[in-house]
């Protein structure tokens, strides 16, 4: 079967925030790890996953706060559930000095 005419979903995600981190989880039943596609692409994540024992394409796209760091995206995939980890940017300390005008 071609991709135009697979069969595709899209799956729940949950969003948790740990600490510096927000970590995206989702149920993959089925997936192997060769079957999961990530890209980044102008602030969004694409996540394909394909199933092909179902002739099934999981599809979800995920926009990124500014303040996540984009070099920091991690994944795992562990008895069929997909784990995104996401880093916030370090943002550093920066003193504005405030002129007198007379």
């Amino acid at each position: 079967m071609t991709e135009t005419t697979r069969n595709w979903a899209t799956p729940p995600v949950d969003i948790l925030e740990q600490g510096n981190s927000i970590v995206l989880r989702t149920d993959l039943p089925g997936v192997r790890q060769e079957d999961v596609s990530l890209t980044l692409e102008d602030g969004t994540l694409h996540l394909k996953a394909v199933r092909p024992s179902r002739d099934l394409t999981y599809r979800r796209n995920f926009r990124l706060n500014p303040d996540l760091d984009p070099d920091s995206v991690s994944a795992e995939l562990k008895a069929g559930v997909l784990e995104l980890t996401l880093t916030r940017a370090v943002e550093a300390t920066r003193t504005i000095p405030v002129r007198s005008i007379s």
